[in-house]
């Protein structure tokens, strides 16, 4: 048994209501590919729904990483 999770399995498993938390410096060691799985999950199912996010510092917006831009959708992030 495995306990490596592509990035849309894992998203699968944020639940509404949920407290994420991102590390990252800007574009540096961010984890794109999870937030990006996670902004489609949302476009195809609308959830997960009213997540807070916890992310100390920028992440993205740096060498093209969009980081948390995939997320900030209408209705996705509560804080």
């Amino acid at each position: 048994m495995t306990k490596t999770r592509t990035a849309a399995e894992a998203v699968s498993l944020i639940k509404d209501g949920a407290t994420i938390a991102i590390n990252a410096s800007s574009g540096l060691l961010c984890p794109d590919d999870v937030l990006k799985a996670l902004g489609e999950r949302f476009e195809k199912e609308a959830a997960p729904k009213n997540l807070t996010t916890i992310h100390p510092i920028a992440t993205g917006d740096m060498f093209g990483t969009k980081g948390v831009d995939h997320i900030a959708q209408p209705g996705m992030i509560r804080k």
